[in-house]
């Protein structure tokens, strides 16, 4: 990694209250007028927050953190502002993430295992003596290899949910979220990913929060943490999500809103065992299984086609067994259909055309055998 590209830091522990969120901010610029002096930060703060909280969706991302606590996906990245007795940051990158930890801690009702993990929060310290926009470029570059590159290495699960922080905060979309392939191509470009690889990680992350708010999963969930959605059930989702070419039409998705619809959902979550504890028993255990499946729902016979599929859909049966069977029964079926063109040929031979008594005999219960096994009398 460029050496020049990567800026000095120093992971440090802050209180929230130390923090003050940039008035630079890049969603709060639209015209050069609008920009302010570093400097007053602090005296700005109170401003700055409402400008933040007004249609930067930070009431998601608050929703979100009181669901599923304070996950820091990613580091908030800031630097001391200079002449100031007290320990206080300018945050750099995180502005809308440190909006909504704000805006919770005002909240005298909030949880207080939740508000004790937001008062005090992990930052990276940039030290570097450098002009904002200097600072700006390394962070922008950091963050685009530190967990999609070789820095750390990241869970798929916690990849995509990168991705989609970044995505949604580029996108501002008032009517949730859309696939745009320009906002895409931006996230790629931020954290040098194809953008192939940012549209698959974003169909799995969605779809896997539409299945964790099933009221199903969640109504288990609040009887047994033991159930709902995990990170770890990343792959067996991601082999749907990212084919439905393959099983589209058992499936289906929107291209736009990457959901699944009702039934796909509910598929999803009766095949997979999500509000099962650990899945257990689910038939759908493993990407492989749904290859299977996917064999089962193309059976070029109808009938073992719908039968089959109820037994995965109704009686739980893995698909693995199932097709195991099938796969017996179609190499038996080519054995007959063998035997049938074999019983064509012999057919059109008399036994007159045949010299010898013996082959006479043989040809004779060559015949009988053939005409049993295609259920003829003889």
């Amino acid at each position: 990694m460029p050496e020049g590209l990567i800026p000095t830091l120093k992971e440090i522990r802050v209180k929230s209250d130390q923090l003050f969120l940039d008035p630079n901010n890049p969603r709060l610029i639209s015209r050069h007028e609008d920009r302010r002096d570093p400097s007053t930060a602090i005296t700005l703060a109170p401003e700055t927050q409402r400008r933040m909280e007004d249609g930067h969706k930070v009431d998601e991302l608050k929703k979100s953190i009181r669901e599923n606590g304070w996950i820091p996906v990613d580091y908030v990245f800031v630097r001391r502002i200079a002449g100031e007795a007290a320990e206080r940051y300018l945050v750099l990158e995180g502005n809308r993430r440190v909006t909504a930890i704000r805006g919770l801690l005002e909240d005298e009702a909030l949880d207080s295992n939740l508000r004790e993990s937001l008062e005090t929060i992990s930052v990276m310290e940039v030290v570097d003596e450098l002009p904002e926009y200097e600072l700006k470029r390394k962070i922008s570059y950091l963050l685009g290899v530190r967990h999609h590159g070789a820095l750390v290495k990241w869970s798929p699960f916690a990849q995509a949910k990168n991705i989609y922080l970044r995505y949604v905060e580029v996108l501002q979309s008032a009517v949730g979220f859309v696939w745009d392939e320009k906002v895409g191509t931006q996230v790629a470009n931020a954290l040098s990913l194809p953008l192939d690889d940012v549209r698959k990680r974003l169909q799995v992350y969605v779809a896997m929060q539409q299945i964790a708010a099933h009221p199903k999963v969640t109504e288990a969930k609040a009887r047994d943490p033991a159930t709902g959605m995990k990170d770890s059930y990343y792959s067996v989702v991601s082999e749907v999500a990212n084919n439905s070419t393959r099983y589209g039409e058992y499936l289906p998705i929107d291209p736009t809103s990457f959901l699944f619809d009702q039934v796909a959902t509910e598929k999803m979550i009766n095949l997979c065992h999500f509000d099962k504890p650990n899945r257990k028993d689910a038939p759908i255990s493993n990407p492989q299984e749904w290859r299977k499946l996917h064999q089962i729902l193309t059976d070029d016979d109808p009938e073992k086609r719908r039968v089959n599929t109820l037994r995965v859909e109704i009686d739980k049966d893995k698909p693995s067994d199932v097709w195991a069977e099938r796969a017996s029964e179609l190499r038996q079926l080519q054995w007959d259909k063998w035997l049938e063109q074999v019983d064509g040929v012999l057919r059109r031979v008399t036994l007159d055309d045949l010299e010898s008594a013996g082959a006479k005999e043989v040809t004779t219960r060559l015949n009988d055998l053939l005409l049993k096994l295609s259920h003829r009398a003889p």
